[in-house]
């Protein structure tokens, strides 16, 4: 029996760090590109019989209007969990410039959260966990609560991670997981 998904260590130069990479199984009646193992594409290729994780398959298209309402709200979440971090004891500081929020963490480094408006993400740079992009994804069938709002999440698509997780794990914060 094969393993659902494996994964092999590639160097990423921009990063100047190694990274997973993901790679599932292919079907029995597949064939292969005779390139394919030199292939390094950002994103793993699935096929009918590997799961896709998380059962998320892609991002929610956004116009430019709800990107820049859904990062507004998220980054003032971002800086309003950080102060209730911070009256807990922690010793953050954070600030923000336009689409850009610096975290600073006395004992770990600094965590830059970034929103790429052409690309419709926010890219995360950690000294723990590295670099990360994040997709808009709103998950399930029902996209709209009662008041019409749409209640998604930030999700790596590469590894299937909430970005809310990975900074209550490494800042000790207590967001919310799902936004909107």
């Amino acid at each position: 029996m094969m393993p659902l998904r494996s994964f092999r260590w590639i160097y990423s130069a921009p990063f100047r760090r190694y990274r997973k990479f993901y790679q599932f199984p292919l079907a029995a009646n597949t064939h292969r590109n005779a390139d394919s193992h030199r292939s390094l594409s950002r994103y793993p290729k699935t096929t009918a019989s590997a799961p896709i994780p998380n059962e998320i398959a892609r991002a929610t298209h956004l116009s430019e209007q709800n990107y820049r309402e859904l990062i507004d709200v998220y980054f003032k979440a971002v800086i309003e969990y950080s102060g209730y971090a911070q009256e807990q004891g922690s010793n953050i500081k954070v600030g923000r410039l336009n689409n850009v929020i610096t975290i600073a963490a006395p004992k770990t480094g600094s965590f830059l959260l970034t929103g790429e408006s052409h690309s419709r993400r926010v890219l995360l740079s950690s000294p723990i966990s590295g670099s990360k992009a994040f997709d808009w994804v709103v998950p399930g069938q029902e996209q709209y609560i009662d008041n019409g709002s749409t209640m998604g999440e930030w999700l790596c698509l590469e590894d299937g991670v909430n970005l809310s997780t990975i900074l209550n794990a490494e800042l000790g914060m207590e967001m919310e997981m799902q936004f909107g």
